[in-house]
């Protein structure tokens, strides 16, 4: 991630005329006498300034009603001979946008008026001053009665009276020229029945009133609905040298920066490379100039791809941003997003050595979290190496795992049985209301009718759907679910039968759990000699329903996978993971395990999957064969597996050179030893 700063700055400005105006932004006519303020504001009439930020006011003309309002009639409509202008001072030559002026009548000053104020440098963005200020010049000839027009020449600076400005309550205007167009006002308010070539219209008399720009439904000071009118005396509306409502501040801060002064624009930006597949980003802090700003990002081929701050999933290469300011400056930078691949290697644990035949999967994410897909398909047949290819964009490379199926030999001793309940058989194909689940068919095997041992731990409940009645099928086959085979084991190879006792019943009738004596609902019990030979048996003793079960084979130890293998020179450890079943021990048919033996290595016994690790084998390169079995009564149920893995090989010393003599306290000459 990198932070350019950058201080280059371009304002262009149009080399067509360009115009600002000078808008009034309240008129009063005050409270009485003849207390009378114009408040003028100064603004682009552009929604870009081309980063213009003041005006030439020198030869402006303010005025009440010339006729123009009137439709050229000079009586009766509020036309007072003469008029005002700004003079040619130094201070009019560059006013900066945003800046309230208000002129008022000294003769007889209205009380909401602040000081005067003939400072631009005092950051307050106003001018407060007289009409007689020397800053004004006036003349008190024309336009007047029959004559519309403004001369050229017999302004005289200072001294002033507010006669030429002076406005009728009834029906009058006020307005300002453009020295470069003095036929057609930029702006006026009009009252009462000057209703010709209106801006800004309202009707009825002015007493006591004040018309002022509130900014009401947008910032355009053209627009009647924009504007409002109050009164003069309690409650006063009049805010000379002041925005007139919040809206009103809103709109005059975006035109002089609140007040701050308007710095030269500049950028900061942050960039992160490009490390793989378009992921690079930048995103650009201007300051300076006037906020709200706007962006215009374009890439090399000068196509627009942004228009936000930020911009992401960037390719290496050449971008520009043109910013632009609430006051029209426009400011250009271009940044370089770099290439810096920074490559991911997926990482996986080794699968095998494996047997043939041994099923496997190949993980679809990397230890490292890189998600992908391997090719070919999984071969459990032989060796095979796989490719993985990645499927997300954090530029990962291809990897590849070699999974060796080694033709192992296998002899796994069967010399353990495995129970299984696979369906319920009824004699009548019904099972009483079953409501809330109280008509399960439930089978508890005991090991003797003192119910001091269940055979196989538990009891075997079937769930019937809660129904009214449930006809079973008959067999019960159809109804069983996954949830409902009972498989139960080992049971040693040489138990051929057991006697036991046996209860069919209801399974949520708590009676018939441990005892017979008060079980209404209880079925049917009786000693039984359950058979364990190879092959399907029924349990039946009577009653509504019997149980199917199928005895068949298991090993004890049933599988021997590695893990992996750690070199310790010419030795080694595996690291193994071993799958067993663990005896039952009711009824008498129990037996103890004692240790796990593995190549000869022994190992408490703990749970199945149990991992271990042979320790100190030889590093030979050769074919490993894997034994295991338990030290107890079950010894002679052994698991034998052949080339399960190959050993590694320790590294040789190939060559040995350079060095030479040297002393204590003295670095030797390099030394090259190549190793294989």
């Amino acid at each position: 991630m990198k932070l350019f700063i950058s201080s280059f700055f371009s304002c262009f400005i149009s080399f067509l005329s360009f115009s600002q105006t000078l808008i009034i932004n309240e008129v009063s006519q005050g409270p009485s006498g003849v207390k009378e303020y114009v408040e003028f504001l100064v603004i682009p009439t552009s929604t870009t300034q081309n980063c213009e930020t003041c005006m030439d006011l020198r030869g402006w003309i303010i005025d009440d009603n010339s006729g123009y309002f009137s439709n050229g009639v000079t009586t009766g409509t509020g036309v007072a001979a003469g008029a005002v202008r700004f003079s040619t001072d130094a201070i009019w030559s560059c006013v900066p946008f945003g800046t309230l002026i208000v002129i008022y009548n000294s003769a007889d000053a209205n009380a909401a008026l602040p000081a005067q104020d003939l400072s631009l440098t005092d950051n307050n963005c106003r001018l407060i001053l007289p009409v007689n200020s020397n800053l004004l010049e006036s003349q008190t000839v024309s336009p007047g009665v029959g004559n519309t027009t403004y001369p050229s020449s017999g302004w005289t600076a200072g001294g002033s009276l507010w006669s030429p400005l002076g406005m009728s309550n009834n029906d009058d205007s006020f307005q300002t020229y453009s020295p470069t167009n003095t036929l057609v006002p930029a702006f006026g308010v009009s009252w009462g029945n000057n209703n010709s070539n209106n801006i800004i219209l309202f009707a009825g008399g002015s007493s006591n009133t004040v018309f002022y720009f509130a900014n009401t439904n947008s910032n355009d000071p053209f627009l009647q609905s924009n504007w409002l009118s109050g009164t003069c005396s309690a409650p006063d509306n009049q805010t000379p040298g002041l925005p007139n409502n919040p809206a009103n501040s809103t709109f005059i801060n975006q035109l002089n920066n609140s007040c701050e002064p308007i710095l030269t624009v500049t950028s900061t930006s942050v960039i992160s490379d490009e490390t793989c597949n378009c992921n690079g980003s930048v995103t650009i802090t201007p300051t300076g100039g006037i906020p709200n700003y706007t962006y215009s990002w374009t890439n090399a081929s000068n196509t627009v791809i942004g228009q936000t701050a930020t911009l992401s999933n960037l390719c290496a290469g050449t971008y520009s941003c043109e910013v632009t300011t609430l006051n029209g400056c426009i400011y250009d930078t271009t940044i370089v997003i770099p290439s810096n691949p920074n490559t991911t290697i997926p990482t996986f644990t080794q699968i095998g050595p494996l047997c043939v035949g041994d099923v496997f999967s190949l993980p679809t994410t990397s230890t490292n979290n890189i998600p992908g897909t391997w090719s070919p398909a999984p071969n459990f047949a032989q060796t095979t190496t796989y490719t993985f290819t990645p499927t997300n964009t954090s530029c990962p490379t291809n990897a590849t795992m070699t999974v060796v199926v080694n033709p192992c030999g296998l002899n796994q001793e069967t010399c353990f049985k495995t129970v299984t309940f696979t369906q319920v058989i009824s004699s009548s194909c019904l099972v009483g209301a079953d409501t809330g689940g109280d008509e399960d068919p439930a089978l508890s095997i005991w090991c003797d009718n003192t119910f001091s041992s269940l055979l196989f731990g538990t009891e075997w409940t079937l769930n019937i759907p809660s129904a009214n009645t449930y006809n079973l099928p008959n067999p019960w086959s159809t109804c069983q679910q996954g949830t409902n085979t009972w498989s139960v084991g080992a049971i040693p190879s040489d138990v051929q039968s057991l006697n036991v006792f046996v209860q069919t019943y209801e399974s949520d009738d708590s009676n018939c759990e441990n005892s017979m004596s008060n079980g209404d609902d209880c079925r049917t019990s009786a000693n039984h000699t359950m058979d364990l030979t190879l092959g399907t048996h029924v349990i039946d003793i009577g009653g509504e329903l019997s149980y199917r079960y199928t005895v068949t084979e298991t090993t004890l130890v049933t599988n021997v996978t590695v893990n992996n293998l750690v070199c310790n020179g010419n030795t080694y450890e595996a690291n193994l993971t071993v799958n067993y079943l663990s005896p039952n021990s009711p009824c008498g048919l129990g037996g103890t395990l004692g240790n796990l033996i593995v190549n000869g290595q022994q190992y408490t016994v703990t749970t199945s999957p149990q991992t271990i690790t042979l320790t100190n084998l030889p590093a030979d390169g050769q074919a490993v064969n894997i034994n295991a079995f338990f030290d107890g009564e079950y010894s002679s149920c052994q698991y034998n597996a052949t080339n399960v893995f190959t050993a590694p090989i320790p590294p040789t010393l190939v060559s040995f050179s350079g060095g030479g003599d040297y002393c204590t306290n003295e670095t030797p000459n390099n030394v090259q030893i190549n190793v294989t």
